[in-house]
């Protein structure tokens, strides 16, 4: 993201939105895709956290500087994504110019942006579709002229109408301004939203007619957010930290490839399911954790599935491998062998009915744990609530966390 924001001569005062391109008509749903790569933009997101509702979640594996994420398998919507960075420059690479997305969204489809987070507030598809039909209404009754459709809302802002580019970014300053409150995004609080960016752009002489609208757009909106202190830079140390992950990942590739090759006339079979399994295995050391990581543990035939962001960690109460609870924490600090996780009470609220089975379940705002070890493998404990339990693995990366590690695999580390 550049550090400033280049004035423009305003021409003519023109209605925000007369100037759209023509766009053709039809209906159009958010339903479930059938894909197994899914693409998140608010501005592209690079380094996100992406699960799918299954049962254990499937994790979808990202790539360095890309915002195209592929799970393993078709997904089970809605797919949530949380964490990550916003290349707000699109210059295809993070840098402490751009911005931490804050902002846990949700899509029914391949496609997640703010307009289908808030959609996917409905999880009833004829639901989704009528608050889609109203957010045309709204456009078209705001100016006349708008040839706005539903297909032109759900595609990625990136490659979208201006219209639908402006809805997107109301969407997401609504929420930052409203303290991150998925419950305050209606028509009403979206439209007046609409009128604050027109008011801006006006403001800062950026104009329909504009190269490069959607990039103009973006910046100043993000640019007004920072002043406010609703939207916070990338550190560069979180920046290093991203880069060596898919660093080492890229290694790790590589490495396994070379064994794959020296192994070509042993394994005539072609069964190379069990390395697929041992790649994944490993310690976590928790005071340097990195995005990706996960820590699987039990008691009885309770699990608790810990998967950590860059800034942020899941947490997943399952009993009998059927998941009952998940959550969302905004932060996470390591002292010693405690982990705590936190999240303000608005953020705790809003979390509150992400639960599966048991929806509703007053989840709370700081959770302590604490480990045997500080470098945290199968066989360690850590007491939560009064309760111990046992590690039962750690991941690199979490693709099926129900899954066994072989125990001759467990000790090799990073």
């Amino acid at each position: 993201m550049k550090n400033n924001i280049i004035k423009y001569t305003l021409i003519g005062v023109v209605s925000i939105f007369t100037l759209s391109a023509c766009g053709g008509g039809g209906s159009s749903s958010d339903s479930a895709s059938t894909s197994d790569k899914i693409t998140v933009e608010r501005g592209k997101v690079f380094g996100a956290t992406v699960v799918d509702s299954s049962t254990p979640t499937q994790t979808a594996i990202g790539t360095l500087n890309s915002n195209v994420y592929k799970f393993a398998k078709t997904p089970t919507y809605p797919v949530i994504v949380s964490g990550g960075y916003i290349d707000v420059d699109n210059d295809g690479e993070i840098t402490t110019a751009d911005i931490k997305l804050d902002m846990v969204m949700k899509s029914y489809s391949d496609k997640v942006t703010p307009v289908s987070t808030y959609l996917a507030q409905e999880g009833n598809e004829t639901a989704r579709q009528e608050r889609l039909e109203q957010l045309v209404v709204m456009l078209q009754e705001l100016d006349a002229n708008s040839t706005i459709t539903a297909d032109d809302l759900l595609e990625l802002p990136s490659k979208a109408k201006m219209e639908a580019v402006l809805v997107t970014n109301s969407i997401f300053a609504k929420y930052e301004f409203s303290d991150d409150n998925l419950d305050v995004l209606n028509k009403t609080s979206i439209k007046s939203q609409l009128e604050s960016i027109k008011n801006l752009l006006l403001q800062s002489g950026i104009e329909l007619t504009d190269a490069n609208f959607y990039q103009k757009v973006e910046e100043a909106v993000m640019l007004n957010l920072q002043s406010n202190s609703k939207v916070h830079n990338v550190d560069q140390n979180k920046i290093n930290e991203y880069i060596q992950y898919f660093q080492d990942a890229q290694s790790d590739d590589d490495s396994d490839d070379s064994n794959d090759d020296s192994n070509d006339d042993s394994n005539d079979d072609g069964d190379d399911s069990d390395n697929v399994v041992s790649k994944e295995c490993a310690f976590v050391e928790l005071d340097s954790l990195e995005s990706g990581q996960s820590i699987f543990s039990t008691k009885g035939n309770a699990e608790f599935i810990f998967t950590f962001g860059s800034d942020d960690a899941t947490v997943q109460y399952a009993v009998d491998h059927t998941v009952v609870w998940q959550s969302l924490y905004y932060g996470y600090s390591v002292s010693g062998n405690t982990l705590t996780l936190t999240r303000s009470q608005e953020q705790a609220h809003i979390i509150m009915d992400e639960g599966l089975s048991q929806p509703g379940a007053v989840l709370p705002s700081s959770v302590v744990i604490a480990f045997d070890n500080n470098k945290v493998g199968g066989g360690d404990t850590f007491s939560y609530d009064g309760s111990e339990y046992t590690v039962k693995m750690a991941y690199k990366s979490v693709l099926q966390p129900f899954e066994e590690c072989p125990t001759s695999n467990i000790s090799l580390g990073f």
